[in-house]
């Protein structure tokens, strides 16, 4: 299966407050891809259409600080647009992994997710909803949760990673495509950052961090930038 997240735009501000947990924190896997400048968005693509294995799924990974538990867990967030096939199959989802088994979390329309339709769309903080779009059916719950509940329940299981994941081709003709602008977990946020507005922005390394309005080469590139515009 393929997946693929397209990562939404950040004003300068938001840069450089997450800054490191754009950098640190959004390792893409399996078919994910993302561009840069004006198309910087991350594509999570599942595609069983074709023959090859690698775009089966796709994702963006986010590793916790460690003695991170589910009741640390307090930001699940997701601005995304569907450009192939439609949410279904159980995808797009957060994905928590625990040492007793991965707990999902549901985006999409309730209580089937499914039908979320061509436009860009935000999920806001979805352990702020009480809908039961968390799955805990892996850790001893149930298909239709709470995240108050799970978090009641299993809040003090250790998380080891978070993925944001699209898998579900086969659920939806062959290729399911998402395109994520941004994806945030706490306080990680992986997405398009820039531009810069200073020189000093792009010193120190600080021109890597930049990937709008295009990936620069080098802190020259930065600086130039920054003083013509181009």
């Amino acid at each position: 299966m393929k997946k693929t997240v397209l990562l939404l735009g950040m004003t300068l501000t938001a840069a450089l407050v997450f800054a490191a947990g754009v950098l640190a924190a959004g390792r893409l896997f399996g078919g994910a891809t993302q561009g840069s400048g004006p198309e910087c968005a991350i594509v999570l693509t599942s595609n069983t259409s074709n023959s090859s294995t690698t775009d089966d799924y796709s994702g963006v990974a986010f590793t916790p600080a460690s003695g991170t538990t589910l009741a640390n867990i307090t930001n699940l967030s997701a601005d995304f647009q569907v450009t192939q096939g439609d949410c279904g199959g159980g995808s797009p989802r957060f994905s928590i992994a625990t040492a007793s088994g991965n707990i999902f979390v549901y985006l999409g329309p309730t209580p089937n997710f499914t039908g979320c339709g061509a436009g860009r769309q935000q999920t806001g903080n979805l352990t702020q909803l009480t809908d039961a779009r968390v799955d805990t059916s892996q850790v001893g719950g149930t298909f239709y949760d709470t995240w108050q509940n799970a978090v009641a329940t299993y809040g003090a299981l250790p998380v080891s990673e978070v993925d944001l994941v699209v898998d579900a081709g086969w659920a939806t003709g062959g290729v399911q495509t998402v395109k994520v602008y941004s994806v945030q977990v706490n306080d990680d946020v992986a997405g398009c950052i820039g531009p810069p507005t200073t020189k000093d922005q792009c010193k120190n390394g600080g021109w890597q961090t930049f990937n709008v309005p295009r990936a620069f080469k080098n802190q020259g590139d930065c600086i130039q930038f920054v003083n013509t515009g181009k």
